[in-house]
Formats: structure tokens, C-alpha cells, sequence
């Protein structure tokens, strides 16, 4: 399980003193319908049920708001994301303490859009790929590559929309909150991919590889509609022995915690919502048994499991 940082530093005076670096990592929780990712995985869209077989995408010109406002630019880092593989990404090292919040572009950008695949390292992200994310000189590279299946009542009809063009670069801004840990800092973003298909319907079976039509509000969504702000657990899974788990999950209307832990006291729970505020927090009278959970709004929510103030185990809820 990840790491959830809510606690305050102290800083450091600026004057006379080298500022420590933190190794940067951004971690991207994977989500399609306030589940988790999964291909073939049936989504319903508006007026149609889609599935997703491949989604790709780059990410670029990363830049970190931190520490009263300061900006850092990550320099020099391209990120290939595969959404059904893994979301974590080493930065580098930053003299960066307290992050409040993290810029990037889907794509890639106009100064490096357009030169040779072939000249990059063969362990580079712009190297060329297979499948292919590379369009040709012209056009440079694929922003986003989705295809998939889609219907009006089920997912009968291949779609592809292979988005690109630097008129298409659009910058992503993300506010988070997280801090500097025993030499690190991890940056938790959610991306939920249903989103990048708002006002998009590709029931029909689109074929859309171009920088115009459907690849536009596709890029546009990437934008202002697939990230936010994620939450990271302070505890290790594996370490704790017992069991949480939400049912059912993802939930709509009522939801019940089933829990079998230890025998001990002073245990609460506390539910945390996908920015890391504190929505809910409550003391265990039992540890065997069930619990209604709270009616709470659409989201993703954390719900961490303490003993004496300190943190135990976190599972992950699901609210449609």
C-alpha cells in the first residue's frame, strides 16, 4: 500500500543553508469508471457501453509549484504511460520539500515533436514502440493512443482515436498536497480515462487518426478531465495482519465495512477523500463484525484503519 503525507515540516531558513534534495516520484492510480483499470473492462458512457484494448500516452514539460510557490521545471523527462501497466515514475532528485502542485502536457512538445525516434537511446520513451506510437515526420508523434470496442447497448464496434498534433498540446494543472518523507516525496494523481470520452461517442465504431475531429476534445478532456488529486496510504499492506474490505465496491447508495482484526483498543477509522481532507473519523467497538459506512458524494475515498493514532492498514472505496 502507498504513503499518505499529511503531516507539516518544519522548513528550514533559506539563508546560509544548501536545501536537502528528495527523490521525486509521481504515482498515477489508474481508474476507468471509478474502478480500476482493466481492459475489456465493460464502461457505461453517456448512451453507450464502451471497452478499452489499448491506451497510451505521453507525458511532458512535468513542472512542481512547491514550498510558498516556488517552480521547479523537470527537465529533459518523457514519460510513456501505458494505462495498464504501472503508474509510478522516478522524476530525479529536486531540492523540493512540499509539493502543492504538479503541471504537464499530454504529448509531446513542438521542439522535440518532430525529430528522429531514432536518435533517441533504445531504452528512451521517444524511441520507437510497438505498437507504434510515432505517426510519421510530419505529424510527430501520438499524443494519446485509445482504441477499443463500443455499441448503444454493448460493445460491438471497434473504435480507434490516435491523437495528435502540436496545435494539440494542451498543459495539465493539478493542486496536491504532499511532503517530503525520509528522503522522498511521492506525487499521487488519479486518472480517471472514462472522462477523457465526455461528449465523445465513438459507439458507432470512430477511426479517427488525425489532429482534427475526434482527437481534439479527446486531448482537451486529458487536460481538465482525467487528473486529480490522489491520495497515498502511510501504511505497508503486508504488514498488517486482519482484514478490511468494502462491500460492494465500487458502491452506490449504502456500502458496509466487513472487518476481522486483532483483538485490541482504541481503534478508529478514519476516510479520507481523493485530495487528502479528512471526511470521516470514528471509533471501533468491535473487531470482528460489519459496519454501515457514511452515505458520502461520488469519488474516491481511503479509508485507513488506526490503533492509538497510528495507522495500520488503508483500503481503497469506490463511491459512483
Amino acid at each position: 500500500m502507498k504513503h499518505v503525507y499529511l503531516s507539516l515540516l518544519l522548513i528550514a531558513p533559506s539563508f546560509g543553508i544548501l536545501q536537502a534534495q528528495n527523490s521525486i516520484t509521481l504515482d498515477i492510480d489508474h481508474q476507468l469508471g471509478s474502478s480500476e483499470f482493466a481492459f475489456f473492462s465493460e464502461t457505461a458512457q453517456s448512451n453507450y457501453m464502451f471497452e478499452l484494448t489499448r491506451l497510451q500516452y505521453y507525458i511532458s514539460d512535468i513542472a512542481i509549484t512547491h514550498d510558498g510557490g516556488t517552480l521547479t521545471d523537470i527537465e529533459d523527462v518523457w514519460i510513456l504511460v501505458n494505462a495498464n501497466g504501472t503508474g509510478q515514475f522516478e522524476l530525479g532528485d529536486y531540492a523540493i520539500d512540499n509539493v502543492e502542485a504538479i503541471s504537464f502536457y499530454v504529448g509531446v512538445g513542438p521542439d522535440v515533436n518532430h525529430e528522429d525516434p531514432a536518435s533517441w537511446p533504445s531504452d528512451h520513451a521517444l524511441y520507437p514502440q510497438n505498437p507504434s506510437m510515432h505517426w510519421g515526420w510530419a505529424s510527430g508523434y501520438r499524443f494519446v493512443c485509445m482504441e477499443g470496442n463500443a455499441g448503444p447497448s454493448s460493445p460491438d464496434n471497434l473504435f480507434q482515436i490516435h491523437a495528435l498534433g502540436d496545435n494539440n498540446y494542451f498543459q495539465t494543472v493539478v493542486e496536491i498536497v504532499a511532503s517530503a518523507d525520509a528522503g522522498s516525496i511521492t506525487i499521487p494523481l488519479v486518472a480517471e480515462y472514462a472522462n477523457s470520452l465526455n461528449g465523445i461517442d465513438v459507439s458507432s465504431g470512430v477511426i479517427n487518426h488525425a489532429t482534427n475531429g475526434e482527437s481534439i476534445p479527446l486531448l482537451q478532456n486529458f487536460s481538465t478531465e482525467v487528473f486529480s488529486a490522489g491520495v497515498v496510504s502511510s501504511v505497508e499492506e503486508d504488514e498488517f495482519e486482519g482484514e478490511l474490505v468494502v462491500s460492494p465496491n465500487p458502491s452506490e447508495g449504502a456500502a458496509r465495512l466487513n472487518l476481522n482484526i486483532p483483538p485490541g483498543e482504541d481503534y478508529s477509522l478514519r476516510i479520507i477523500d481523493m485530495h487528502g481532507r479528512l471526511v470521516e473519523v470514528f471509533g471501533l467497538n468491535v473487531t470482528n463484525g460489519t459496519i454501515e459506512l457514511p452515505q458520502l458524494s461520488s469519488g474516491l475515498y481511503l479509508i485507513e484503519l488506526q490503533q492509538a493514532g497510528a495507522p495500520l492498514t488503508a483500503i481503497r472505496w469506490s463511491v459512483k
